[in-house]
């Protein structure tokens, strides 16, 4: 499937969901993620913050924080982002494209974390497509030194069986929707 089909097919399937059926499968999504080893392991969880339907993060986010590990979350800065530390969630203001980001400016720069990364469509092979900026493609190509563990939660109808890539495109190692558990690396 190609990028424009997969984005288009998603955001409609996103449409019809309701806000409970999206509470209800992000809570599923998220205790399944509490039970991930490299989420138990990891000291430092670099996550996007949840935007209109997306997978829900915010009780993830606090989840995190309230278990002892340092969080960073997206901020864009210009054509760029970059992920600043977050201490709790009445740090968040409306940014770029109306979704919440940092106000604080300490930007994260580990050398191993956890990375949940949002995309709108997933293949079994870690192929992942985003909403059309590039900021996750270009700051994982920026860090490809760093070793990100990259898992992506999804809603089972964002997994698709192929989507076609392109050299720069970054992959992730893990999907968890609310039913499956899909290792790509």
């Amino acid at each position: 499937m190609d990028k424009k089909t997969a984005r288009a097919y998603v955001r409609e399937k996103r449409r019809q969901m309701t806000e409970n059926e999206i509470k209800k499968k992000s809570r599923r999504i998220q205790a399944r993620l509490f039970e991930e080893t490299c989420f138990l392991e990891a000291d430092v969880i670099y996550c996007y913050v949840s935007y209109d339907q997306e997978v829900m993060t915010r009780t993830l986010i606090t989840e995190a924080l309230e278990s002892g590990k340092r969080v960073a979350v997206p901020k864009v800065m210009g054509k760029e982002m970059e992920f600043i530390y977050l201490h709790s969630l009445e740090e968040l203001v409306s940014g770029y494209r109306g979704i919440d980001e940092p106000v604080g400016t300490e930007i994260a720069r580990e050398e191993k974390a956890l990375m949940i990364l949002p995309g709108l469509a997933f293949d079994g092979h870690g192929n992942r497509v985003g909403y059309g900026g590039g900021f996750y493609d270009r700051y994982l190509n920026k860090w490809k030194d760093t070793c990100f563990a990259r898992l992506a939660v999804a809603f089972d109808f964002q997994v698709v069986d192929h989507l076609e890539m392109e050299p720069c495109d970054q992959k992730v190692d893990l999907i968890l929707t609310e039913s499956r558990r899909i290792v790509t690396a």
